[in-house]
Parts: C-alpha cells; sequence; structure tokens
C-alpha cells in the first residue's frame, strides 16, 4: 500500500475541496458567488469582447475598459462615452430616459 500513490493528487495542486453531497457543493459554490467580486476586463478584442461588455451590461457586473488598445475595447468605451452624454443631456434639459436614436 505505501508505494501506491495513485490516490494522491497531482502535485501542482494546493487546495483539495471534498463535499459530502452535491447539495452541499452546490451551497458552497452559490455562497462563493455571493461573497466574491467578480468582473470583465476588455483590451482590445473582437466579438468576444463585445459580448463580455453586454453580460456585464446586463447583470450589472463591472467591465474594466482599456480603452486606447483597440479593437472592441474602443468601441465599448464609445458606447460609455455616449451613454454618459446621453445621461447628462437627460440631466441638463430635463428630457425622459427613454432613448430615441
Amino acid at each position: 500500500f505505501a508505494k501506491r500513490k495513485d490516490y494522491l493528487p497531482p502535485k501542482d495542486l494546493t487546495h483539495l475541496l471534498v463535499f459530502e453531497s452535491k447539495t452541499t457543493e452546490v451551497a458552497f459554490k452559490n455562497l462563493l458567488r455571493a461573497q466574491t467580486a467578480t468582473g470583465n476586463f476588455i483590451m482590445a478584442g473582437k466579438l468576444h469582447g463585445m459580448k463580455l461588455f453586454n453580460e456585464s451590461m446586463k447583470h450589472s457586473t463591472p467591465a474594466f475598459i482599456l480603452k486606447g488598445t483597440g479593437g472592441a475595447a474602443d468601441k465599448c468605451s464609445l458606447v460609455l462615452s455616449h451613454m454618459k452624454y446621453r445621461a447628462q443631456l437627460r440631466e441638463d434639459f430635463g428630457g425622459d430616459s427613454s432613448d430615441s436614436d
């Protein structure tokens, strides 16, 4: 028994979580998700970057846009600038909150 090591995790593994049941595992994952901040970093990119930005906007999660890197990041930055400008116009001129573009 001492020579068999197939029961050991890989050497590069630093943590191992073992749950009594699937219910306990799901509860732990939900708790971890609720307590852990998440966000998307968008640097350059293409369609996938735009999808990340869209998901961030839908779910109110942070999106860190690295303006000036090109691609999707610059397009997302442009969208945010437009949204900020529209909000400022509504505030300054008392317009309604609907976008009529």
